[in-house]
């Protein structure tokens, strides 16, 4: 493959341009896990890790698009011989109209594809798949258990080099399985013939089994339970949890705010980086930007779990107010409501 860039100098590119171009429309956890995602792609491509080098430029991609992701998509689909799908990353990449404002690594991604693409097309197998066999109809035509589309009988398509099993299957019909090696640049005719079977293969796949649906918890899942002794108890736990929860939500917004500081600090580092220095080992700011990452993901987390708590809390306590008020215009008040706390969620049980 072409060494049209150093690696170093494109996954720098990607991140700097994306967060000068997007930052509008990221979010700050989008930009730091897109650039996570990107630099540990990078590592896995450089190491030769060619399939973790498509799975992580694919969430780098998912998470914030940059034609350097597409760039490297390409590069790793065909070091692992995927010569179809590299293809059609270089021509989501060669196609794509950049502005004129784009970035030097973008349009450097982008020529890059072009001579990388030019490369790529002569290698290319082409396969014409011909299926034989009077008063067939609804044929379908199997390629190592996967569906040929219909439109594609009969005209040359780009395939994966490799040892491939084609065969054709209509109502009552099949045929023989035919094996082709298709080589690098080579153009193959798969003829396969149809003749009656007795076992009268059905053309449709058989409907996924479904799975048994589950409610969680039930409208009948909680008892009967008797009904708090005293109001006085009721007010007292009411201004506990009305009070834990306002305490709680100003603790998690101070977690919140601290979280953005980290990445922000994280942001502004990575686009003070020098574009030939920055990602090069050795990286002395990479430390520092991974460090406030993680700050800022630790804070996120605590804010969030603070005030989902804390929110519970403060439903609870006004719920257990409104019972209390309640009560004294009742000489029976039936209503009574009691917190539920599990592993994953937070709520209110009773009866009204």
């Amino acid at each position: 493959m072409t060494n049209f860039l150093r690696p170093g100098a494109f996954a720098l590119g990607a991140m700097l341009a994306v967060l000068s171009t997007t930052a509008s429309a990221q979010t700050d956890e989008e930009r730091s896990g897109a650039r996570a995602a990107g630099l540990a792609g990078l590592d896995a491509f450089n190491a030769g890790k060619y399939e973790q080098a498509v799975d992580y430029f694919g969430r780098a991609e998912s998470l914030m698009h940059a034609p350097t992701h597409l760039l490297f998509l390409a590069r790793a689909n065909a070091k692992l011989g995927h010569l179809v799908s590299a293809r059609e990353y270089y021509l989501k990449l060669t196609q794509e109209r950049l502005p004129a404002t784009a970035s030097k690594p973008f349009r450097d991604a982008q020529s890059a594809g072009d001579k990388e693409l030019a490369e790529l097309e002569p290698r290319l197998p082409y396969v014409s798949v011909v299926v034989q066999g009077a008063g067939a109809k609804d044929v379908q035509v199997m390629r190592d258990n996967d569906r040929v589309p219909q439109a594609l009988l009969g005209v040359p398509h780009p395939e994966d080099p490799g040892t491939h099993a084609f065969k054709a299957l209509a109502e009552g019909m099949e045929s023989a399985p035919s094996t082709v090696l298709l080589k690098e640049g080579a153009h193959e005719t798969v003829v396969l013939t149809l003749t009656a079977s007795s076992t009268g293969p059905a053309l449709s796949n058989p409907a996924p089994s479904g799975q048994p649906a589950s409610s969680g918890f039930g409208s009948e899942g909680v008892a009967d339970s008797p009904r708090p002794s005293g109001t006085s108890a009721l007010r007292i736990a009411s201004y506990v949890g009305i009070g834990l929860g306002a305490v709680g939500v100003g603790v998690g917004t101070y977690f919140f705010v601290k979280s953005h500081d980290a990445r922000q600090k994280a942001t502004d580092l990575a686009n003070a980086c020098s574009p030939l220095h920055c990602y090069d080992p050795p990286d002395p700011d990479a430390p520092k930007i991974a460090s406030f990452d993680s700050d800022a993901d630790s804070k996120q987390t605590t804010g969030l779990v603070t005030m989902i708590v804390c929110g519970a809390l403060l439903a609870t306590g006004v719920t257990l107010l409104v019972v209390d008020l309640s009560s004294h215009h009742n000489s029976e008040p039936t209503a009574f409501v009691q917190p539920v706390l599990g592993l994953s969620y937070a709520g209110l049980a009773g009866r009204f």
